[in-house]
């Protein structure tokens, strides 16, 4: 099996190189991943200005200030040769739960690939201690995937505990949950005295409802929620229709 394995914490990020090592036993894979952090980038594609790679020794590749949609862009259209059967983006070192999936890179390059027709895991740990827990659990999925698979292609976004694997109670297929964030801005003055904003780390309050991936993770269990690329409210459209029933 071919794979291509990305992800947005960035090429050196332990998650990632974890995975790697444990996946390349026993898969062709292709590593490609932007040389920084890249997270909360979602799906930006670069278009205006030209990109650039570097090859390690060992074959992975990092993109020169690329984003997390480029690097599954270039590695399925560029890089891999047989194509990929697979895309994986991860392990993310934090979750990705919820209204997150449309900040965040780690799903944008699952995403990519779905757009590219290649089913996809988007890989989160909801932590960083126990990356060797998100390891085993990504290769058990994946032979659980080739075990049987899917006629339709698909996005999975999978969430799991930051506990030890004996820990994890096992397996919750999950919707999206709902949150309520309180963004913090920081405010500071440059060396120039000019005014300069960051935006800092977001309090979140959680909908409680034990169908969701927030639910699933704060109980112990792995979070498995299929994503849809079709964002069109279709219970909307008659109703809007009508707002527009006017002669121009």
């Amino acid at each position: 099996m071919n794979i291509l394995l990305s992800n947005d914490d960035g090429i050196y990020s332990p998650g990632l190189q974890n995975l790697a090592k444990k996946l390349k036993k026993t898969f062709n894979v292709q590593v490609i991943a932007p040389n920084y952090d890249r997270s909360g980038i979602s799906n930006a594609l670069t278009v205006n200005s030209p990109l650039s790679i570097h090859r390690f020794s060992n074959g992975d590749i990092t993109v020169i200030s690329g984003t997390p949609a480029d690097c599954a862009y270039l590695g399925i259209n560029v890089f891999m040769n047989p194509k990929p059967d697979f895309i994986i983006s991860g392990i993310n070192l934090g979750s990705n739960l919820g209204d997150d999936i449309f900040y965040s890179g780690t799903i944008a390059a699952a995403r990519e690939g779905r757009e590219l027709k290649y089913s996809s895991f988007a890989i989160s740990l909801d932590g960083r201690r126990h990356i060797s827990s998100a390891v085993k659990i990504t290769y058990r999925l994946l032979g659980a995937f080739f075990k049987n698979p899917f006629k339709k292609r698909y996005i999975f976004n999978i969430n799991i505990p930051d506990l030890p694997l004996k820990n994890i109670r096992g397996f919750k297929i999950t919707k999206l949950g709902k949150h309520t964030t309180k963004h913090k801005v920081i405010k500071q003055k440059n060396p120039k005295n000019n005014k300069i904003f960051w935006i800092g780390k977001n309090s979140k309050i959680y909908k409680k409802s034990s169908k969701t991936d927030f639910y699933a993770i704060q109980n112990g269990y792995i979070s498995v929620t299929p994503l849809s690329l079709d964002l069109t409210s279709h219970g909307e459209i008659e109703t809007v229709s009508n707002w527009f029933d006017i002669n121009i």
